[in-house]
């Protein structure tokens, strides 16, 4: 399938996906294929009640400029997660 037909089609699904509980059984079978495909990331947006699609490499990439970025993140001098489990 060419990359625009499966962009589109992403773009469709992402636009009708709700944050509900129920969904019909044919959505609920195209968001299961969609998340099954490990090749993209299917989460939900930030704002808004939408389904947010993205290629894994591009979500990574988003991340990693996020947690790079030095003027809204520093990194710690030492690991304190073992703090965290007492």
């Amino acid at each position: 399938m060419p990359d625009e037909t499966m962009a589109d089609k992403r773009m469709s699904l992402s636009r009708e996906t709700k944050h509900t509980t129920l969904y019909p059984p044919k959505k609920k079978r195209a968001i299961n294929s969609l998340k099954a495909d490990e090749t993209i990331v299917v989460l939900p947006a930030d704002k808004g009640r939408i389904t947010v699609i993205l290629e894994k490499a591009e979500f990574i990439d988003k991340a990693n400029a996020l947690l790079n970025d030095t003027t809204t993140h520093r990194r710690l001098q030492n690991d304190r997660r073992a703090n965290l489990a007492n």
